[in-house]
């Protein structure tokens, strides 16, 4: 079975310290909240990274990444970004999902709310809420990325990030 992790990206900067929303960067405590998570799930063979092309979301992954290279010792997996997932609702984020490649066996999403809590509830029907840096755990029943649908999924976690 495939298995779906979500994640909303760090902690961003105020949108007064940035230009546009799609430049706003992590802030100092988003930097910490992701690298606390990504020691909590260290990579896996198999896994694949689908990331908003938004600044803040970039380097939530490049996070991830880096952190899971220096413990492993070996290569992260590798990482896509996507303008489409940029502020995307489920259906589109479903979408995207469903052209990984059929070697990934977990993808990791990255992204923003509302889309990440409102694509938990159309796969498992339940509500999460998802602060910054929380990861969603979600077991699909489906042998293929392709054939992803609404309920088809099973929450099997909520890791809540670290709390200011």
């Amino acid at each position: 079975m495939l298995q779906l992790m979500l994640m909303r990206h760090g902690q961003a900067e105020s949108v007064f310290d940035a230009e546009t929303d799609h430049s706003r960067a992590l802030s100092k405590y988003g930097k910490t909240q992701t690298q606390h998570q990504a020691h909590l799930f260290p990579t896996k063979t198999g896994d694949r990274l689908l990331v908003s092309d938004a600044k803040r979301t970039v380097q939530t992954a490049t996070i991830l990444t880096s952190t899971w290279a220096l413990a492993t010792r070996s290569r992260s997996p590798l990482m896509d970004s996507s303008s489409g997932a940029y502020l995307a609702e489920s259906t589109t984020l479903m979408d995207l999902i469903r052209m990984t490649p059929p070697d990934v066996q977990r993808l990791w999403l990255v992204g923003h709310n509302p889309g990440i809590g409102d694509l938990i509830s159309v796969l498992t029907g339940e509500y999460v809420p998802m602060a910054t840096a929380d990861i969603a755990q979600i077991q699909l029943t489906l042998q293929h990325w392709e054939d992803l649908d609404s309920g088809q999924g099973r929450l099997t976690g909520h890791h809540q990030s670290l709390r200011p």
